[in-house]
């Protein structure tokens, strides 16, 4: 009688934490392949214990012992807790684990594979747009400032000290030649060149800035 009472409070014990668990399943506190888990260990033994309790009940109406084997009493303790969830960022499964884990999450606590791609800030790759006009017209005046208010500051720089040179390169040319001399044509031309392209380059520099072409 009392080894069938005790089976009869295990297969009890065992309904109840099946209940529990259908409970937990319900409120979102457990995930699907955790529940899954569980529920198939209870229910292998919940169906073990009641074939036993109803071989010794059949055995006790006859008025028949059945035979005495030892066996080991497999104690299941509660399952884990799951880790808390941030429920005001509400939650989804974990497509690798099926663990329950924030939504807001990249990469998942418990298998630790990443379940969503970080979120692209566009306001750090979308450059401000720039006038074309206003570049070229800067350039016209200053060279490389065009460049200078396209965010190009080094080519802008490089550009506008390229310029000084070669225009104290024609001066100093000018200078040391005679009036009928055509010596300084050629440095005359490369500095009119070079100031001509650099308004150039400071009006496709903002084109391309805002055509996302040019950061």
């Amino acid at each position: 009688m009392d080894e069938l009472k005790e089976l009869k409070e295990r297969c009890s014990k065992i309904n109840s934490l099946l209940d529990k668990l259908d409970e937990r399943l319900a409120q979102g506190e457990l995930s699907e392949a955790k529940y899954k888990e569980l529920a198939e260990k209870y229910r292998a033994e919940a169906d073990s214990l009641k074939n036993q309790i109803a071989e010794k009940e059949l055995l006790q109406d006859v008025g028949l012992k059945a035979e005495e084997k030892e066996e080991p009493i497999v104690k299941y303790p509660d399952e884990e807790p799951e880790k808390p969830v941030f429920k005001e960022g509400g939650v989804k499964y974990c497509s690798n684990c099926g663990a329950l884990i924030d939504e807001r999450a990249e990469i998942c606590p418990k298998c630790g594979v990443r379940v969503s791609e970080p979120p692209v800030s566009r306001i750090s790759i979308i450059p401000e747009k720039k006038s074309v006009a206003l570049a070229a017209v800067l350039s016209f005046f200053i060279p490389g400032l065009g460049q200078m208010y396209c965010g190009k500051t080094a080519r802008g720089v490089g550009i506008l000290v390229l310029s000084i040179l070669m225009f104290l390169f024609f001066g100093f040319t000018a200078g040391s030649a005679g009036a009928a001399s055509s010596a300084p044509v050629v440095p005359f031309l490369m500095w009119i060149l070079v100031y001509i392209w650099n308004i150039y380059d400071a009006y496709k520099l903002a084109g391309k800035i805002n055509r996302g072409e040019a950061y």
